[in-house]
């Protein structure tokens, strides 16, 4: 009898062990967190921007008919919306358009010459084969698409643009956006002609192999410092004024980078990134929580795209340049 409970005891013991035993890596990370490997993203693969732009395009050539299609001239207003309609309107046009007006339906405005919204104008979505200019306070529930530039003026509401350049102004919402060069404005005192020329800070080093600064805690870089390495930082790191970083920056706390700062390299955060005045950020930004961005930057490089990801909130200060794509499933603004 005794044996058998023996028995009964090893075996119990062995289960529990055997329990317990694949849980202890996560248990370690869980109280402390490690990552001591060099940090290498790839945010390239990306879901394609251009998706619903790139939709209507087929359906447009289609033999399906999916729009209740309605040929405009100069002007779209309220009293061009029918009554009734089958399926969702799409108002086209051969010349430049003005849109004056609250469309409250699903409509699509399309022309192969530029768009001019009026302020306060709402629709559901924008493409055009030219420019399009958002006029103050005004939304675009959807998507908006242009073979040439796009400005968002102040105020104004947009989910999604593409386009070649964007120009975006101070109070304006977005979600995503994706053009070649993305400039805010307006730009600061001493700045007016400033054109979004892509500025270039050549590495003093290029490759960087197996080299990793380790931040066991809370941390600071020093002003001035110029480090050759991937940094690593298990809580929150200050970055101050005039450094160079020669790697990519990963943190489990937050991120703060000061003034004058450049960064050859991807930043990821599991908390929020502040990025200050005067920065050159030549890599991908990814938080998962809340991105700022100062004055006076740079993100990424012209033919060089890379992206930029807040997952509950961008801000954004006038006078900073960014290249390709931006994105946020929270709210992004313009400061």
């Amino acid at each position: 009898m005794n044996d058998n409970i023996l028995l009964t005891l090893i075996v119990t013991f062995l289960f529990l062990l055997l329990s317990i035993l694949p849980m202890l890596p996560m248990l370690k990370s869980i109280y402390k967190k490690e990552d001591v490997d060099p940090l290498y993203m790839d945010l390239d693969y990306i879901l394609n921007p251009k998706f619903q732009a790139e939709n209507f395009e087929k359906l447009l050539h289609s033999d399906d008919k999916k729009f209740t299609k309605i040929s405009i001239g100069k002007e779209l207003g309220v009293d061009s919306v029918p009554i009734k309609a089958s399926y969702p309107l799409l108002f086209s046009s051969m010349e430049k358009v003005s849109l004056n007006g609250k469309i409250e339906t699903n409509a699509i405005l399309y022309s192969k010459e530029d768009i001019v919204t009026q302020n306060g104008s709402e629709i559901f979505a924008l493409k055009s084969n030219g420019s399009i200019i958002l006029g103050e306070k005004s939304t675009v529930d959807s998507w908006i698409d242009a073979a040439r530039d796009v400005t968002i003026e102040k105020g104004a509401k947009i989910n999604l643009v593409t386009a070649k350049s964007v120009k975006l102004y101070s109070g304006v919402k977005f979600k995503r956006i994706y053009a070649d060069t993305i400039g805010i404005y307006p730009l600061n005192t001493g700045d007016e002609d400033k054109k979004g020329i892509d500025i270039n800070r050549e590495k003093t080093r290029q490759y960087i192999e197996d080299e990793v600064l380790y931040l066991e805690k809370d941390d600071i870089i020093k002003q001035g410092s110029n480090i050759n390495s991937d940094i690593v930082c298990r809580g929150n790191l200050i970055i101050e004024e005039n450094c160079k970083i020669l790697g990519s920056i990963k943190t489990n706390g937050t991120l703060e980078i000061e003034n004058d700062t450049h960064i050859y390299g991807n930043i990821f955060s599991d908390e929020k990134i502040k990025i200050n005045d005067n920065c050159f950020i030549f890599g991908n930004v990814f938080s998962h929580t809340y991105i700022e961005i100062g004055k006076n930057g740079q993100i990424g490089r012209y033919g060089l795209p890379k992206s930029i990801i807040g997952i509950k909130g961008i801000q954004i200060a006038g006078g900073t340049f960014l290249h390709n794509y931006i994105l946020t499933y929270g709210e992004g603004k313009i400061v």
